[in-house]
């Protein structure tokens, strides 16, 4: 129940708890599932607020959700984040590895 994860999302915020991935991967794909899309959109944008950058998870919940929603634009605009989104990380560790291998070389 979309209504039940969002309540809880909200408990854990005013009670000073910090919300991770898991708690708002669980909303996003509970309004998923109650075709809640506009609610999934806004649960990405507080993953952000909240520093959380959304995972593949999050992402495919919300593109599902817009689908269900006959949202295809939105779905589109999200694949295209989530695809920046993981080139960006993917980027990010193979500088680290490339880092950490450089390293053992100069050693």
């Amino acid at each position: 129940e979309w209504q039940g994860a969002l309540a809880l999302l909200i408990a854990m915020c005013r009670a000073v708890l910090k919300p991770d991935h898991i708690s708002y991967n669980t909303a996003v794909s509970a309004c998923e599932k109650g075709i809640q899309w506009q609610r999934a959109l806004a649960l990405l944008d507080a993953m952000f607020e909240f520093v959380l950058e959304p995972t593949a998870v999050s992402y495919s919940a919300a593109i599902s959700a817009c689908e269900k929603g006959a949202k295809w634009q939105w779905a589109l605009t999200l694949l295209v984040a989530l695809n920046r989104a993981v080139s960006s990380q993917l980027e990010q560790r193979l500088r680290k590895r490339f880092r950490g291998a450089k390293r053992l070389c100069t050693a």
